[in-house]
């Protein structure tokens, strides 16, 4: 038996603005925040510890699940993709795939969170299905990010956001429509003595970009009022949302907001990098490391 989550078919096609997780790859500083939090907790050196009570002592070996975690994936990538599923979807689901003879895993493979379903129904023994196929609760490792009380899978940080992030994408596409278009003529030619045909406009424009794509010096006569035109506050107003949009994105992530193009509220300075790379560390990095 397998859940019917959705339908294989759009009724009217996909809006246009739909936050999906791969369009929501396509927002600079949601990929900002997913790249940094994937590259920086992957490239952590991994330590394996023995707990002794309160005490901690390290191990010199490392095991399999640490050496070669996955059939095409060393140890980096490994982990680059659980946190990738996490910032996305919320959840990382992985199928063991290998135990040694005590029964620990030494192989683990993500799964697709597109290709999981939980049912929640009763949260102390939730039912994980697979393509349609239910596999066991030991073969199954589910790490959720963030999990209402009651529930089992953890929230879409896409999902539950996708107002916000839907505004990004928005202003992404304004922005390149309004490129592709042309944006705001770069300057306007009036002649103020004579009333010129289409012929001789098209010449002169063709001849005045030529001369500026150039850097000539442009020599025109007594007749001619040249006017060169900047971008309005209503048109440039898409800059700043960009910022915001950047802002509330780094805020959900928890990553410092100055990271992935937005505003955080006062200077960077020399004196308190130091302070700045303390913060990202215990604020954004260790919730993330303790999942």
């Amino acid at each position: 038996t397998r859940a019917i989550q959705s339908l294989p078919w759009v009724s009217g096609g996909a809006r246009t603005h739909a936050a999906t997780a791969e369009r929501a790859m396509s927002l600079v500083p949601l990929w900002a925040c997913v790249r940094i939090l994937a590259d920086s907790i992957a490239s952590l050196p991994v330590q394996l510890y023995r707990r002794d009570g309160a005490a901690r002592t390290p191990v010199s070996y490392i095991p399999q699940l640490l050496f070669q975690p996955a059939a095409r994936d060393d140890l980096f990538q490994w982990l680059h993709k659980a946190i990738y599923s996490l910032a996305l979807r919320g959840n990382a689901y992985g199928l063991v795939v290998a135990r040694d003879d005590f029964g620990f895993p030494t192989m683990i493979e993500w799964l697709s969170p597109d290709d999981v379903y939980v049912d929640e129904l009763r949260p102390t023994l939730p039912v994980y299905y697979w393509q349609g196929v239910v596999v066991p609760r030991e073969d199954i490792v589910h790490i959720p990010w963030m999990v209402p009380p009651g529930r089992v899978v953890g929230l879409s940080p896409v999902g539950a956001f996708a107002r916000t992030i839907g505004v990004g994408l928005a202003t992404t596409e304004y922005g390149l429509s309004w490129f592709d278009n042309g944006g705001t003529p770069p300057a306007t030619m009036k002649n103020t003595q004579k009333t010129i045909t289409r012929d001789e406009s098209e010449e002169i424009r063709d001849r005045l970009m030529a001369s500026i794509r150039s850097g000539k010096p442009l020599v025109y006569g007594a007749d001619w009022d040249f006017s060169a035109l900047s971008v309005s506050p209503e048109e440039s107003q898409f800059i700043e949302t960009s910022k915001l949009t950047a802002t509330q994105i780094a805020a959900i992530y928890g990553v410092p907001p100055e990271m992935v193009g937005g505003q955080s509220g006062g200077s960077m300075t020399y004196a308190n990098v130091e302070q700045a790379s303390i913060y990202f560390v215990n604020f954004t990095l260790r919730p993330w490391l303790t999942l």
